[in-house]
C-alpha cells in the first residue's frame, strides 16, 4: 500500500513541475524517480517473484506499447516503463489509459477556447488524478 502512496506523491510532484515549468521537466528528476521506483521494487520485492517467462513477455510487450505512445517525451516513457518493476502491468496500463481518457476531452475543450494552433497539455496531473481514482477503487474493492 505504501507504494501506491509513493506513486501518488511522485505524480503530484511531477504534475506540479509540469504545470509550473516552461515546456519540459528536467530529465534528472525523471531519472531520479525511475531509479527510486526500481530501488523500492527491490526493497519490497512485490513483483520480482513473478518474473516468469510469461510475465516477462507481458512486461516487454507493455514497455513496447508505452514507447509507441504518441506525444510523450522519452523521459516520461522511461519513467512509466520503470513502474513495471514496482506494479503489475495491468495497473500501469490502467493508469495510462485512464489518464488518456481524461486528456482527450480536456484537450478538445481547450481547443475551443484557444486561438493557438499548438496546444500543450501536461500529462502528469492526469496521471495523478487517475492514480487517485485507482487507489480509491482498490481500497473499495479490498474494503468490501
Amino acid at each position: 500500500m505504501f507504494t501506491i502512496y509513493y506513486l501518488l506523491a511522485v505524480f503530484a510532484i511531477l504534475g506540479f513541475m509540469d504545470i509550473a515549468g516552461n515546456n519540459t521537466i528536467n530529465v534528472k528528476y525523471i531519472v531520479l524517480f525511475s531509479i527510486l521506483s526500481i530501488i523500492l521494487s527491490l526493497a519490497f520485492g512485490y513483483y520480482l517473484v513473478y518474473l516468469s517467462s510469461y510475465y516477462l513477455y507481458i512486461v516487454i510487450a507493455s514497455v513496447v506499447f508505452i514507447y509507441l505512445l504518441p506525444r510523450l517525451g522519452l523521459g516520461d516513457k522511461v519513467f512509466l516503463s520503470s513502474l513495471f518493476a514496482l506494479y503489475p502491468f495491468w495497473f500501469v496500463l490502467a493508469l495510462i489509459a485512464l489518464a488518456a481518457l481524461f486528456v482527450k476531452p480536456v484537450f478538445a475543450l481547450m481547443g475551443l477556447f484557444s486561438k493557438k494552433k499548438e496546444l500543450r497539455l501536461p500529462f502528469y496531473p492526469f496521471l495523478f488524478l487517475s492514480s487517485a481514482i485507482l487507489l480509491i477503487a482498490v481500497n473499495l474493492v479490498y474494503y468490501y
